[in-house]
């Protein structure tokens, strides 16, 4: 299962692949889509990432042990 989310910017991706994997893209060097991080794993499958609608770069994930983590990957891709 491969879900994309792409920010309201258009400058970041985010994958969510199979699970608890999180891959982060940006466009921002030479306009080719580079992998920017992978988000800490969950300790269950993630079923949500969502941007945020008014700050750049900021993401949440949702995961199905209750977990929900707070990213700003324009800054450092810890929660």
């Amino acid at each position: 299962m491969v879900d994309t989310e792409e920010s309201t910017d258009g400058v970041f991706v985010v994958h969510r692949v199979c699970g608890n994997l999180i891959l982060c893209y940006s466009n921002k060097l030479m306009g080719c889509w580079q992998v920017l991080c992978e988000l800490p794993a969950s300790g269950n499958w993630n079923f949500d990432v969502q941007w945020s609608p008014c700050t750049p770069g900021v993401l949440s994930t949702s995961s199905f042990d209750g977990q929900i983590g707070i990213y700003n990957i324009e800054v450092d891709p810890k929660p």
